[in-house]
């Protein structure tokens, strides 16, 4: 009696794991089906044959307004082509994940997608290994722990325990594109204050939903000898805005996060995928893609006199590049000597002018007189021949050694002009340092402009001394970690120096100032 009985039990404990089984199976099924009706739901904003051929025609059109602005148009059609077949490749690319629509009311460029990712492996002196899916396609790449990369790294392997979900996602559609060394960590707090002061909390801005101010996604950094792959999205770049696609955070919250990308260089770099030979290829694809792919992105230049940026540049790179290179005994004795430092400056200026005036003509032409000429010589031998500048700004910018100068960064002219050939004048604000310092006002209502944000809602009055208050804890370091800190004679440029670089960029500004419609761009 009592083994027909354990035999009933038995039974009956394999018919309940059955039954739960079977339950269980169902609801797996249903939730598939759920998963499946959500990507189908999801996916609702695939666009026709007909609309991807549209925006990719968009973007050829942008690089063929860009290569004619920039005079590269008409020397060599074959470089335009792989021009307009490598922006339309990139934008074909990041279109599979990116939709063309942000969800509605969004301060950011936010949409619904399956999106995960976490960490595999971590060397502290080196990189850590992140694995996920985004959009239905996985990905598995390494993340640099030691430059760009490590602090979105780091919010994920601690602020989310090493693994983050969502099913909502957001990227910026604001840009600060440059320039480096010329207040744009300052900017990017500037514009925060002022967006979250005057926008009756409509916007909000804020380091905690950045992992880095300067991701550096979209430049060199990147892409080297590499085809773009949609998956990049996933890691690094949607790792840096983490906090903004949160699943904990409210709808509500997430409209008002107004993410910004703040890496300085874009402006003037650009992505060397495809082994394109020459890289040129790739000059105009930015500004041509980058408005395409989020629709409504608006964007930010900062430029600064160009002798004042080119000496803090000086300051900042032979610090870094000595100690990378292991090089802080030369660094010490030879930088760090008051006397030494405005030399090495002075002589690796006039070794890159020179590099620019060689370059800077045609093969039946002689060089831009500069060193014996006149300022008004100078000024016509430049202004006759504008049609080289991209080319020779180019060949001057791959001469990347430390005893060169970055005089290339200080020509604005050639990089706001490509920007400025596919952008309406209302998506782009271009600021000037020095205004910023001394009429604070005048640009906060210039950001308030650009952003369709009504000052007047907030009872405070536009005033420098009140924008002064707001911005107060807003830490500049546009001239640099150590510029000038060490002994206050290092501060002195060279006379000489001083007057050489700014004959030089005398014609460069006058263009810049014609181009924007204001004598402030001039720098007398």
């Amino acid at each position: 009696m009592a083994i027909i009985n354990k035999r009933i039990l038995v039974v009956l404990v394999g018919t309940v794991c059955l039954g739960l089984l079977t339950i269980l199976l169902v609801l797996s099924s249903h939730s598939q089906d759920q998963e499946t009706a959500v990507h189908r739901t999801e996916y609702s904003y695939s666009y026709s044959d007909k609309d991807v051929r549209s925006e990719l025609l968009a973007v050829g059109d942008n690089v063929r307004k860009c290569f004619n602005s920039s005079g590269l148009g008409s020397s060599d059609s074959n470089l335009l082509q792989l021009g307009i077949d490598n922006a339309q490749l990139f934008m074909k690319e990041y279109r599979k994940v990116i939709p063309r629509q942000s969800l509605e009311h969004h301060a950011s460029h936010c949409w619904h997608t399956d999106y995960s990712a976490s960490t595999t492996a971590l060397s502290l002196f080196r990189t850590g290994r992140v694995t996920g899916r985004i959009a239905g396609q996985k990905f598995d790449r390494p993340t640099d722990f030691v430059f760009y990369g490590r602090s979105a790294f780091l919010e994920l392997s601690s602020r989310f325990n090493g693994r983050f979900s969502s099913n909502t996602v957001c990227l910026p559609k604001t840009y600060l594109l440059g320039f480096e060394k010329c207040g744009s960590t300052y900017l990017w707090c500037f514009i925060s204050k002022i967006i979250n002061t005057f926008s009756g909390n409509s916007r909000k801005s804020s380091d905690k939903y950045h992992a880095d101010k300067e991701p550096y996604f979209w430049t060199p950094f990147l892409y080297t000898t590499s085809l773009p792959h949609s998956d990049t999205i996933g890691n690094p770049y949607l790792l840096n805005f983490l906090q903004a696609s949160d699943p904990k955070i409210t709808i509500e919250e997430r409209k008002h996060i107004m993410l910004m990308d703040g890496t300085p260089s874009t402006v003037l770099e650009w992505p060397k995928f495809r082994e394109s030979d020459p890289d040129l290829a790739n000059y105009c694809l930015l500004p041509s893609a980058l408005p395409q792919l989020f629709p409504n992105s608006k964007y930010v230049v900062i430029m600064r006199d160009p002798v004042d940026m080119l000496y803090s540049n000086f300051w900042w790179t032979y610090f870094i590049e000595t100690l990378v290179l292991n090089e802080l005994s030369t660094f010490i004795n030879d930088v760090y000597d008051a006397a030494q430092g405005p030399k090495i400056f002075h002589n690796r200026s006039v070794s890159k002018i020179n590099s620019f005036l060689q370059c800077f003509r045609d093969k039946s032409q002689a060089p831009c007189s500069f060193f014996e000429a006149t300022l008004e010589e100078y000024n016509d031998c430049i202004s006759s021949r504008t049609h080289l500048l991209s080319n020779c700004v180019h060949e001057i910018t791959n001469e990347r050694t430390r005893k060169e100068s970055a005089i290339h960064r200080g020509i604005y002219y050639v990089h706001v002009r490509k920007w400025l050939s596919v952008l309406p004048r209302d998506r782009i604000l271009f600021v000037r340092l020095e205004t910023l310092k001394k009429e604070p006002a005048k640009i906060a209502s210039q950001v308030l402009d650009l952003f369709e944000i009504n000052g007047e809602r907030n009872k405070l009055p536009l005033t420098d001394e009140v924008v002064r208050n707001i911005t107060a804890d807003c830490s500049t370091n546009s001239d640099g970690l150590i510029d000038y800190k060490h002994s206050p004679d290092i501060k002195n440029m060279l006379k000489e120096t001083k007057v050489m670089l700014k004959k030089f960029f005398v014609p460069f500004n006058k263009l810049l100032a014609e181009l924007l419609d204001s004598d402030q761009f001039l720098w007398n």
